[in-house]
């Protein structure tokens, strides 16, 4: 077993891991954020289901004398207590009480937590310290609970959700092939998906004649919003790492099935990129010209389909995320997701300050 002193320092270092948002070490808490709801507001749900499995981990690893399983108890409460304190109006951390736990660092006021995911992760980190020597089939409940109690124990959703795609992407109607196709702004044939929404924004502004200082101002917001939205898209994508559909059909569904209107890209489907970007450059371009402002689309006029209007950009934006669905290289779930991380991207760029 680690040494007192040892296990002193890691719990120190263990919530600073634990924590997501840090602020240099204080002797006490700040208050939690007010965006986030004290632990009162939580069932003790993910205390008892760590100690009912710490009591298994203290009888079946060995070393576990009276003494030893007193401490291992000792350390475990501390970790929870100090892990959800600044979620707990009127109680105090114990460092500065307790020898060798001199400050902790804490969460920013400003940001809120979830307390059952903090004091999920922080059971688990030092679980996983005191019962080191655990068997491997024990060590795998360590990980088995905190992946539960993080992500739920339901049964997987993702079979169904498949399924879906495979049978809306099958039955898509001749028009959702086409929407399909007039969204697909491949690099070479076309200006791009980027490009697509800033040649929208280019004809409405030349309509309206704008002055050039708004079309500066839209211009730097429109495609800025854009730029990050392919940013934050593909972080995404690298962060989930999500197979796409027609890998899971052809390994589960259908074995012959293709995606029946363009190759599959060659890079993760979580979230759908054209989604966060349209849903991006919409959210930027309601702020300029309106919410329900009709317009009239002749980005692709010279590829021969002509003008199409929208009632609003949200429509075009929505249609453009669908598309991908229609097309079969994204999951529904996908395109949702891209949409609302868009919708955070035009929030955080309509929020720089273009005056004084």
């Amino acid at each position: 077993m680690p040494s007192l002193h040892t296990m002193s320092r890691a719990l120190a270092a263990f919530l600073l891991g634990a924590l997501v948002c840090l602020s240099p070490a204080r002797a006490q808490p700040q208050p939690a954020s007010p965006l986030a709801p004290p632990t009162s507001a939580y069932s003790s749900a993910v205390a008892y289901e760590w100690f009912y499995l710490v009591s298994q981990l203290i009888q079946q690893t060995p070393g576990n004398s009276p003494p030893v399983a007193a401490r291992t108890l000792g350390y475990l409460g501390l970790t929870l207590y100090e892990s959800v304190v600044p979620g707990m109006p009127g109680h105090q951390s114990l460092a500065g009480q307790l020898n060798e736990l001199s400050s902790l660092p804490w969460a920013q006021p400003d940001e809120p937590l979830h307390w059952p995911t903090v004091a999920n992760a922080s059971m688990a980190m030092m679980t996983r310290m005191m019962f080191s020597n655990a068997s491997a089939e024990n060590k795998g409940r360590i990980d088995l609970l905190e992946r539960s109690l993080l992500r739920g124990r339901d049964r997987f959703h993702f079979f169904p959700r498949c399924q879906r795609g495979f049978d809306i992407s099958n039955a898509a109607t001749q028009e959702q092939r086409q929407f399909a196709l007039y969204w697909a702004d491949d690099p070479g044939k076309t200006p791009t998906p980027a490009g697509h929404w800033s040649y929208i924004a280019n004809d409405l502004l030349r309509a309206q004649k704008a002055d050039l200082g708004r079309a500066a101002a839209t211009h730097a917001l429109l495609n800025m919003a854009m730029s990050d939205a392919f940013v934050a898209g593909w972080a995404a994508k690298y962060r989930y790492n999500l197979i796409r559909p027609v890998t899971y059909i052809q390994l589960f569904i259908d074995s012959n099935w293709v995606t029946p209107l363009f190759t599959t890209p060659n890079f993760p489907e979580y979230p759908s990129g054209h989604s966060v970007q349209s849903s991006a450059a919409a959210g930027v371009l309601e702020q300029q010209f309106g919410k329900d402002l009709k317009f009239v689309d002749n980005t692709h006029n010279d590829r021969g389909w002509g003008p199409r209007t929208f009632a609003s950009f949200s429509a075009a934006a929505n249609e453009a995320s669908l598309s991908r669905m229609y097309a079969g290289i994204h999951f529904r779930f996908g395109s949702e997701g891209g949409q609302s991380q868009g919708r955070c991207v035009a929030e955080r760029v309509l929020a720089l300050r273009l005056k004084p």
